[in-house]
Protein backbone atom coordinates (compact mmCIF):
# COMPACT_ATOMS: atom_id res chain seq x y z
CA UNK A 1 0.00 0.00 0.00
CA UNK A 2 1.09 3.31 -1.21
CA UNK A 3 1.77 6.70 1.13
CA UNK A 4 -1.18 8.12 -1.10
CA UNK A 5 -3.55 5.64 -0.14
CA UNK A 6 -3.16 6.03 3.44
CA UNK A 7 -3.66 10.06 2.69
CA UNK A 8 -6.56 9.32 1.14
CA UNK A 9 -8.18 7.19 3.92
CA UNK A 10 -7.49 8.89 7.17
CA UNK A 11 -10.11 6.64 9.10
CA UNK A 12 -8.02 3.51 8.09
CA UNK A 13 -5.07 5.02 9.15
CA UNK A 14 -6.55 5.79 12.56
CA UNK A 15 -7.98 2.05 12.95
CA UNK A 16 -4.43 0.97 12.22
CA UNK A 17 -2.65 3.27 14.55
CA UNK A 18 -5.36 2.28 17.09
CA UNK A 19 -4.53 -1.67 16.66
CA UNK A 20 -1.08 -0.85 16.60
CA UNK A 21 -0.99 0.89 19.96
CA UNK A 22 -3.97 -1.95 21.54
CA UNK A 23 -1.09 -4.14 20.41
CA UNK A 24 2.28 -2.80 21.91
CA UNK A 25 -0.16 -2.48 25.40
Amino acid sequence: MSVDNWLLHPLWGQTFLLLLSVAVA
